[in-house]
């Protein structure tokens, strides 16, 4: 991730080559159709990354259990002083009490956990990885600030915006493995840009990428706060999907709610925005009547905390498939 832009691109080949060979697999061909990658084009470039990752798991009621995190993001400890100091922050209290949110998530049934922007530090992956695998739930979250210097004769030091899906998958009903799937954030606001600049760090749009996920259930994708805003993102995503994911630090949340009802009717699709708790509107938006669209919403409170609401993803897609036989 050292370079920004879409660590994975390019990847995927090595990747499947040194697991057939660690796990002494002879059907690296199912491996290797699990990723596809498709090229769209639309006014400016921009890459969709199409997964099919095997969840050996149907599910019957049709609709996915969605855990969103509400946790105090302080943005000077939690995000400005990182740029400095990566390991800042990093306290056993803070890893039990991410343990306890997702192990809570787990026994109430949930399938997929999502944390807000700038929450998750990247040393901490490999052990939410683990948990991933071994539970076969799906975490999503934003990275704290990763910084690298340009060169050694440079000074300039450039500061990376990611997020992260973690995905499990399952292959031949026996094997279970977690697929990271990182890229930078594509679309950085003008605030963050001209903030991080007064800190002397450097950042810029890099390449744009769309990750559209199928678990075999149904499909997702996430835009990284800012992102939201971006008509053209929002275009593309159009019948693909029946969940976006919205890690964010936002203190605009008016402005987002909007674009969040639209767009929830616009995609017709599940919305799951997920703040820091002392900005709000953490919520679970479907395209139904106002007054049943939030399924789970929440601001506020002292302690860091989950709530669970269900997706029914199967309306989405029985509705969509009514309007298209129409």
């Amino acid at each position: 991730m050292s370079k920004g832009g879409y660590p994975n691109d390019r990847q995927y080949d090595r990747c499947m080559r040194l697991f057939r060979n660690i796990n002494s697999l002879d059907y690296g061909s199912e491996l290797k159709k699990d990723i596809n990658i498709e090229n769209i084009s639309y006014k400016n470039d921009i890459k969709v990354v199409n997964f099919s990752l095997n969840s050996n798991k149907k599910s019957s009621n049709q609709e996915a259990r969605i855990a969103i995190a509400s946790i105090g993001i302080d943005s000077e400890k939690d995000v400005i002083d990182v740029l400095k100091n990566p390991d800042c922050g990093l306290t056993i209290e803070k890893k039990l009490e991410l343990y306890r949110m997702l192990n809570e998530a787990r026994e109430q049934g949930a399938s997929m956990v999502v944390f807000p922007e700038y929450y998750l530090p990247v040393q901490w992956l490999p052990d939410i990885m683990y948990f991933c695998r071994k539970n076969k739930i799906i975490v999503v979250s934003g990275l704290r600030y990763i910084c690298i210097k340009d060169n050694e004769k440079n000074c300039n030091t450039n500061a990376f915006n990611y997020v992260a899906i973690i995905n499990p998958s399952i292959i031949d009903s026996r094997y279970v493995y977690a697929v990271p799937i990182i890229r930078e954030k594509t679309y950085y606001a003008p605030e963050e840009r001209k903030r991080l600049g007064e800190l002397l760090f450097s950042c810029k749009n890099p390449e744009k990428v769309l990750h559209v996920i199928n678990t075999g259930n149904y499909k997702y994708s996430d835009l990284m706060c800012y992102e939201l805003t971006n008509i053209e993102y929002r275009y593309l995503l159009r019948g693909r999907i029946e969940l976006l994911l919205i890690p964010e630090n936002n203190k605009d949340t008016n402005y987002f709610s909007s674009i969040v009802d639209s767009a929830s009717r616009d995609l017709h699709c599940f919305i799951i925005q997920v703040n820091t708790s002392q900005y709000g509107d953490s919520r679970i938006t479907g395209p139904y009547k106002t007054l049943y669209k939030d399924i789970a919403k929440i601001k506020g409170g002292d302690n860091d905390l989950i709530i669970i609401g269900s997706a029914k993803y199967g309306e989405i897609i029985e509705n969509a498939i009514c309007n298209i036989s129409k």
